[in-house]
């Protein structure tokens, strides 16, 4: 014949207290077959499951859900929506961890899609994309710093023997809206290392100047090409400058382009549209 002991405190006036359901429909506790603590309940409210035999499941279930949330007692996995394969396995139909910060309106999100792909997500707005993996492997982050900047119209050199600034004044492209086109000028978001290529085409190149000089210009130091065309018998109707660097660059430093011609004639132009353009991204 089964048996129901009821144990109270050892010492004290403790008391055991069973209360029935708030509705006629029975309630249900089954008791492991073999000796185990089935809970502890603390002062702080926490809840313990402890296991002294074989190993024991802990499981949260309602009418819809069977495995709402599942630790596994053979495994130690945990499940949230099914019965775990992983040490933690969530499946919903967008599975989702979120991190919300006290104290401030941070938030961070890892979630999936039914695309197999995985998103990342943070900001002081909830939702806002940094990176997706989908399922190919291929990975965008649609706010990683990247942009490409040209001259819309050209752009004339109007002195010589002067450092001018060439005008990027359009933007193909500017995924953080790091690159300023009323001052042609990049500043970095973050400190990291930079790619930046500078590609020149000067239209009516005048023999007699001894050089002309394209610098690429950043707050920590600068970068250039140079060239001679006084070897050439004749002006040159065009000539391509270009200037790649990896640059080091603090959080608000800024990067620019400038050009110098060295004697010479005021006659050179540099060729607009796609011909000549400026551009950046974040390497790490």
């Amino acid at each position: 014949m089964a048996k129901v002991k009821i144990t109270g405190h050892a010492s004290g006036s403790g008391v055991i207290t069973v209360t029935a359901p708030n509705t006629s429909t029975d309630r249900t506790i089954t008791l492991p077959d073999e000796t185990a603590t089935l809970s502890t309940f603390n002062p702080d409210g926490a809840v313990t499951i402890n296991d002294t035999g074989a190993d024991v499941d802990f499981r949260v279930e309602s009418d819809t859900n069977t495995n709402a949330l599942l630790i596994d007692g053979a495994t130690g996995n945990v499940g949230i929506g099914r019965s775990p394969l992983a040490l933690l396995h969530l499946q919903a139909a967008v599975p989702e961890i979120r991190f919300t910060y006290t104290g401030n309106s941070g938030y961070a999100h890892i979630k999936g899609n039914d695309s197999s792909e995985l998103i990342f997500s943070t900001g002081t707005t909830d939702g806002q994309e940094r990176m997706r993996i989908d399922a190919t492997g291929a990975v965008t982050m649609p706010k990683q710093p990247a942009f490409s900047a040209q001259t819309s119209g050209g752009f004339s050199l109007s002195s010589t023997n002067t450092l001018l600034t060439i005008p990027y004044n359009s933007e193909r492209f500017d995924q953080n809206a790091d690159f300023n086109t009323s001052t042609y000028t990049f500043t970095a978001p973050v400190t990291g290392k930079y790619q930046f290529n500078v590609i020149t085409r000067l239209d009516n190149v005048d023999i007699s100047a001894t050089y002309y000089h394209v610098y690429f210009t950043t707050s920590n130091r600068n970068y250039y090409d140079i060239f001679d065309p006084r070897g050439f018998d004749q002006d040159l109707g065009y000539l391509g400058l270009t200037v790649p660097c990896l640059a080091d660059m603090d959080a608000n430093d800024t990067a620019i382009v400038k050009i110098y011609q060295a004697g010479g004639a005021v006659q050179t132009t540099i060729a607009g549209t796609t011909d000549s353009h400026f551009s950046g991204y974040l390497v790490c």
